[in-house]
């Protein structure tokens, strides 16, 4: 377990973006990583090998190609500056993804106490690292990006019903930190529901790699263990005539849903 572990938090990759990874893994990271350690052998320096790695050769045969090859990631999803940053982003996460590897076992005495503390703690790091990412994926702009930012600290203040201030009294209006708005109670705490149910849903449902393991989804990815969360039973799909008129069903309301004209996501590149 690392603090910025791989979870099933959400479905965060679909059949391209495992795709783009194996591309820049097998064409971009390795070659650059094998070169690297090539010439840092011919020097006689260690390598990143063994128990003791040193800083130095973590640096030059992990994190600059890691660095790097995010850095395209970024510049392949759009050619905004932005972009690029949410592709530096990434690389940062995985290299302390990869340092904490090297060195977090090293500070508890056994596997399981180390397990116990780094299974919840990565799980809300990596939920809440993958969430401020995608808000500089989203944002026009790196100032857009920073307001929103701003506003999930809650330094803008936190603004509420006013029924719901209402009965706050002066608990929160003398450090000036909630602030009524015209907004019906209701409609609040519909969306909080909304909110707590999707969230469920993430975090219970397997995701579609998952659902469709015994097919292959991906190529190289072989039919495995059954990991459907939280849920106590498989929900894999199979082909059958309930799975049909299931999918049929979820199809017809997602095409009825579809209002409007949407923004394509990659209009910049």
């Amino acid at each position: 377990y690392s603090p910025l572990q791989a979870t099933s938090i959400i479905d965060f990759w679909s059949r391209w973006h495992v795709t783009l990874t194996r591309f820049l893994t097998a064409y971009l990271y390795n070659p650059l990583a094998l070169w690297l350690t090539r010439r840092r052998l011919g020097k006689g320096l260690p390598g990143l090998g063994g128990g003791n790695a040193r800083v130095g050769a973590f640096l030059q045969l992990l994190a600059a190609p890691m660095l790097l090859t995010m850095f395209v990631s970024g510049v392949w999803h759009g050619a905004g500056y932005v972009f690029v940053l949410w592709g530096l982003l990434h690389g940062v996460y995985l290299t302390i993804n990869h340092a904490w590897r090297l060195a977090g076992p090293k500070l508890w005495s056994s596997k399981e106490s180390y397990a116990r503390f780094m299974r919840p703690v990565g799980f809300v790091l990596t939920f809440f690292s993958v969430v401020m990412a995608m808000v500089l994926f989203r944002s026009p702009s790196v100032g857009a990006a920073a307001g929103v930012f701003k506003g999930m600290l809650g330094c803008n203040g936190i603004e509420l019903p006013r029924l719901f201030v209402e009965k706050l009294g002066g608990l929160g209006l003398p450090l000036q930190l909630v602030s009524g708005v015209d907004m019906p109670a209701k409609a609040f705490i519909v969306t909080q529901l909304w909110i707590f149910a999707l969230l469920a849903i993430a975090l219970a449902l397997p995701n579609t790699l998952q659902v469709m393991a015994r097919y292959e989804p991906v190529l190289g990815v072989k039919e495995r263990p059954a990991n459907t969360g939280l849920l106590p039973f498989a929900l894999t799909w199979k082909p059958t005539l309930l799975w049909a008129f299931a999918l049929s069903a979820l199809a017809a309301v997602a095409i009825f849903q579809v209002g409007g004209p949407s923004e394509f996501l990659y209009w910049q590149f």
